[in-house]
Parts: structure tokens; sequence; C-alpha cells
């Protein structure tokens, strides 16, 4: 019986222990992760735009192992030592004859400690729950959200639809230090991005950085004080450290280097966000569809790995990406083809219910956008 460890209970990870749940009787599973639930993560903006419980996006790990006829252990990782074949955790360690990666990212402030306890970040329910009722409570002056990516405007407009059922109109300062919304998107989607961004009464504030949050202040990098600010963090994500301090070869946000069949090293496989996958020049963006199929993958190659057999090539399919903005006026491309307005908002949601896990979560995510107050 090999012994198998998903380090990661994400996307990727439940991904991969779905798929393995047929070979429950052949081999030994084991799932870690820190948190006991699976959380749906691209579902958190609307927890404070649309006031979404945020008991919808949450699965227990270990009801889902179970199910899978596999175990869970609630723990932090630290490292994997690939000589001895373990997984170390802080309270333990665990050997394998096999191990995926698969523990995502989380926010990077690139070296800046003083921020880490003056800003809100957005890496999990909690975080998304404090931001809601600090956004209630109503004591600050100004809102800052740092990063013009998905998050960053999802978070922004997310903001600006609750403080308007509250009657507020609290100025909102998007911070990007680029000259441009999400640069990888086509020049026509930028444009309406930060078309609706100020549509949306969203201060664009391009070319600029956070250099410092002090006494409630947070100031620009040109000097400007931005007083009594309620400042989110969205600038940038990597790997946890355990990844990062791993010896492998690694790609920009601390993500490892996977050939085409996914495999990092020996008996080491990595996927979604932890894992860099390259198609063409770059490794592919971050998303939840090559999360999913590469966990799926990762699954596969595991048991061939254990088996003896060769591993298969991962081709991944791009289905496109929408980014969602409050007012139901949003872009993307999904299946290449560009679309702005109600649609893609109307993509968003039908693919996050369809992703979502347990027929509770996803009846209670229906009910709550229809009839839910927002």
């Amino acid at each position: 019986m090999g012994r198998i460890v998903i380090v990661g209970g994400g996307f990727a990870g439940l991904a991969a222990l779905d798929r393995l749940g047929s070979q429950s009787e052949r081999h030994d599973i084991l799932v870690i992760d820190q948190r006991p639930h699976f959380e749906f993560l691209p579902l958190l903006p609307d927890v404070v735009g649309r006031r979404l419980p945020h008991r919808y996006l949450r699965t227990s790990i270990g009801a889902v192992a179970a199910r899978a006829g596999a175990r869970f252990v609630q723990d932090v990782v630290t490292g994997i030592d690939g000589a001895s074949r373990r997984v170390i955790t802080r309270r333990n360690s665990f050997p394998y004859d096999a191990v995926l990666l698969a523990s995502g990212t989380q926010t990077d402030f690139y070296g800046n400690d003083d921020l880490t306890g003056a800003v809100y970040k957005l890496d999990c329910v909690e975080d998304a729950s404090r931001i809601a009722e600090r956004a209630d409570k109503g004591d600050f002056a100004n809102i800052v959200v740092v990063g013009g990516g998905y998050t960053g405007i999802e978070i922004a407009t997310g903001m600006r639809r609750r403080l308007r059922s509250l009657g507020r109109g609290t100025p909102i300062h998007l911070v990007e230090m680029k000259d441009s919304l999400i640069p990888s998107l086509p020049s026509h989607l930028r444009g309406y991005c930060r078309r609706n961004c100020k549509r949306m009464d969203v201060r664009l504030r391009l070319h600029e950085t956070l250099e410092a949050v002090r006494d409630g202040d947070a100031t620009l990098r040109g000097g400007e004080v931005i007083e009594r600010a309620m400042v989110i963090w969205s600038a940038g994500v990597h790997t946890p450290s355990y990844v990062r301090n791993l010896d492998y070869p690694q790609a920009q946000q601390g993500r490892l280097q996977v050939d085409q069949t996914l495999a990092v090293a020996d008996s080491v496989f990595a996927a979604g966000d932890t894992a860099a996958f390259r198609k063409g020049e770059a490794p592919l963006r971050l998303a939840v569809q090559f999360s999913i199929t590469e966990g799926q993958h990762a699954a596969d190659n595991l048991v061939r790995y254990l088996d003896g057999h060769p591993l298969e090539p991962y081709n991944p399919f791009d289905p496109g990406y929408v980014v969602p903005m409050a007012n139901n006026l949003s872009c993307g491309t999904p299946l290449g083809i560009s679309v702005t307005g109600v649609l893609p908002t109307a993509l968003h949601y039908f693919m996050s219910v369809f992703r979502s896990r347990g027929l509770e979560n996803r009846l209670g995510i229906l009910h709550h956008l229809f009839y839910g107050k927002s």
C-alpha cells in the first residue's frame, strides 16, 4: 500500500482527493491543512459587497476526506524532507511515498512587516468578515485599496456597494503601482474596468504606491497623506514560507516549477497556485479552473508513479476569465470571447455555484443572490 500525502485542502488538494477516492483501498491517503475548512475564495469579496453569509463558503475538509476514505490532520506544514520522504509539521511528521503540494498562496507584503498589523487582507473568510464589520462601523474618513488587480477591483467595488447600502459616500481610493489596471487584460477591457470604477466612484490612483500607514493615516509614495484611512491590501501573493524554503526551482511568487507531468522532483508533485506550469513562455495564471484540473491530473500521476507506470503530460484548457464588479457590470473573455455587462456577471456566479461544495452551500448562495439583502 502506497502512502500519499496531500498538503493543502483548497481547490487543487480537494480535486486530487476526490480523484483518489477510488484508490483508498489500495493506498493510504492523508490530507494536511492548517484550517479545518475548505473555503470558497472567489466569493470572499461578496461577503463584503453582497453581504453573503460566510457559512455558505465553507466545507469541512475532514468530512470530504472521510467520504474519500482518507484521513485529515489539521496542522501547519513547515517543511518537506525529500531524503527521508517525510512531511514535517509543527507537531509531527508524516512519511510519504508520493506527495502533492497544493498549499495555494497568501498575501505578500513584500517584506514590509510594518504593514501587517495596520492593513486588512483578504486570504480567508475571517479576513472578509473583519472587513465587513469595519465597513459597518464607519470609523474612518477614507478607504484605500492597494492593488489594481482582480481582487483589488472586486473589493473596491464591493466596498462601494456596501457603503451605498449604508447611505455613506466615503471616498474609496484604488492604488496601483503600474499605469493601468490589470495589465494582462486586453486594452479595451482595461478601459472598461477603468470606466466602471469611475462609474462606481472609485478613485483610481495609478502609478502610485503605499509607503506607510501611521496612526491611521496612509502615506503614498508621492508624499500625499490620506487621513483616517481603512487600508485593504491586495497588491500581491506568494506561496507559504515552507514552499519558498524548499530547494526546488521556483518561479515568481515562490511557485514551484513543475515539468509537463506536474512533477517537481522524484515522488513530489505540485498543483494549483503552488505550481508554475508553463504552457509557452509564462506559467499559467492563478485560476480556479487550472487548480481543479491540475489537482485531478496530479492525482492520476501520483497513482501512476506508485504503480510504476509512465506519467502523463498535463494539457490545460483555458475557459477564460471574468473580472466581477459589484454593480453587476463585469467584463471578461469566456471561451476567448470578450464580453462586458451583466452576462459575465451571470457567468461568474453560475460557475461559482457550480464549483461550490455541497447542496446546502449551493442553494444558500443562490438564494442570497436572488433574495438576500445587499
